[in-house]
C-alpha cells in the first residue's frame, strides 16, 4: 500500500510503503522464525520472550537491536562500566591496525634494502665476470671490485 493524499488520491511517494499488522493476531499464529517481518513483529511485541534467543541466531540485526535494547536497560554504573570495556577493545583493535601498518612499512622499508644490496651484489658479480673474460689480472679485478681472492677463484671456476 503506497502513501496517496485522500481527496485527489496520487501517490506521495513510491518509495515508502506502510504495512499494517495485527499484533494480536500474529500472537495467536504459528511463529515462523525464519519471517524476517514476523521476527521483528515478535521483538517489538515482547523481546525478553524464550523465542528471541533463537531469533537473535538467525538475524544478526535483531542481535543487534536485542544488544542495544539491554544496553538501554543497564543502570547507569554497569553502562559506564560496558562503555569502558567497549572502550578499551577499540583502543586495543586501534593498536593492533596501527602495529600492522608500522610493521608493514617496516618490512617493505627492509626489503627494499636488502632487494638493493642483492642488486649491488649481482652487478659486482657481473663486472667481475667481465673483467675475468677480458682478461685483466687477478690483482686489479681484486683492487677495483673490493673481492677475495678465494670469491675471485670460485667464480673463475663457475664461469
Amino acid at each position: 500500500m503506497f502513501l496517496k493524499e485522500d481527496s485527489e488520491n496520487f501517490v506521495f511517494s513510491d518509495i515508502m510503503e506502510i504495512h499494517m499488522i495485527e499484533v494480536p493476531k500474529i500472537k495467536n499464529s504459528k511463529s515462523n522464525i525464519n519471517d524476517k517481518l514476523l521476527s521483528w513483529v515478535l521483538f517489538f511485541n515482547n523481546p525478553q520472550s524464550e523465542s528471541m534467543e533463537m531469533i537473535t541466531m538467525k538475524n544478526p540485526q535483531i542481535k543487534k537491536a536485542m544488544t542495544a535494547l539491554e544496553f538501554l536497560e543497564m543502570d547507569r554504573r554497569n553502562r559506564e562500566l560496558y562503555e569502558a570495556r567497549l572502550k578499551e577493545l577499540r583502543d586495543k583493535e586501534s593498536q593492533l591496525e596501527y602495529a600492522k601498518e608500522v610493521g608493514f612499512e617496516k618490512g617493505v622499508k627492509e626489503g627494499m634494502e636488502k632487494g638493493l644490496e642483492q642488486g649491488k651484489e649481482m652487478e659486482k658479480l657481473r663486472l667481475v665476470v667481465s673483467l675475468i673474460k677480458l682478461g685483466v689480472s687477478d690483482e686489479i679485478i681484486i683492487k677495483s671490485t673490493d673481492i677475495s681472492h678465494d670469491k675471485l677463484e670460485e667464480i673463475k671456476k663457475k664461469s
